[in-house]
């Protein structure tokens, strides 16, 4: 529904207008499934949209580049995400919050950890385009 909807948005223009470079691309899809998750969005929620949105117009990433940032915004989404089931478990188990669990260095670490795989995946797409 969502794929279908979006061309009359006019979301999908409005982007190709910003002509976003490939790196910028990759670092938007992880950073975006972080914050996400920091906000208690399920990943796969987020994900699909990212999805949509991105093999709708023309980005210069290659599509593995593309679902392996999707991948690891997942990943490191689950680390500071109150509704992943990492957290949810040790919250259960250890009898903690949830919120106790997210402490500060962790959603530092998970932003720093996203912003330095943006950069190995922009150079991976490099590689792979180059090669195309």
């Amino acid at each position: 529904m969502f794929e279908a909807s979006l061309p009359h948005m006019g979301l999908l223009p409005w982007l190709e207008n910003l002509a976003l470079q490939p790196a910028a691309t990759i670092l938007i899809v992880i950073m975006t499934m972080t914050t996400a998750g920091l906000f208690g969005l399920h990943a796969i929620v987020t994900g699909t949209f990212l999805l949509v949105i991105f093999t709708g117009i023309p980005t210069g990433v290659a599509d593995l580049v593309l679902m392996q940032a999707l991948l690891v915004g997942w990943g490191l989404a689950s680390t500071v995400s109150i509704g992943s089931l990492s957290i949810a478990t040790g919250a259960v188990l250890f009898r903690v919050p949830a919120t106790r669990l997210i402490p500060l260095r962790n959603v530092l670490f998970v932003f720093a950890t996203g912003a330095v795989v943006a950069a190995i995946l922009a150079v991976l797409n490099g590689i792979f385009a180059a090669a195309a």
